[in-house]
């Protein structure tokens, strides 16, 4: 292959790669059946040493519109002045909805300064 070439197949690449990389579910998915239950503690065994700068995301049983899959627990970069919610599931009305992973701002973390 011309190396004149090469760079432009890597980023063809990249970009077709990119819808997969940037797939992020922001809707709630609501099924009949509820969820498997997480045998043990296997967000714990998952968990990695701590990492600054990261908040660990738990593994949870996601749904691909006909079965349950589970995603493994993994890192995301920390945002300043708000916490991670990890996706979870809840039981409405006889029915389970399984809620995304969203960043709320921190209440707690604002600045406590009072002016003088």
């Amino acid at each position: 292959m011309n190396i004149r070439h090469i760079a432009p197949f890597f980023a063809a690449a990249a970009l077709a790669a990119a819808p997969a990389f940037a797939e992020h579910r922001t809707e709630k998915i609501v099924v009949d059946q509820p969820p498997p239950t997480i045998a043990g503690d296997d967000n714990a065994t998952e968990r990695q040493a701590k990492r600054e700068g990261y908040v660990w995301a738990p593994g949870y049983w996601g749904y691909t519109g006909s079965k349950y899959e589970w995603t493994k627990g993994h890192y995301v970069a920390a945002r300043n002045g708000y916490r991670y919610e990890a996706p979870r599931w809840v039981q409405e009305n006889g029915r389970w909805t399984l809620y995304p992973e969203n960043w709320v701002k921190d209440e707690d973390n604002k600045d406590k300064t009072v002016s003088r």
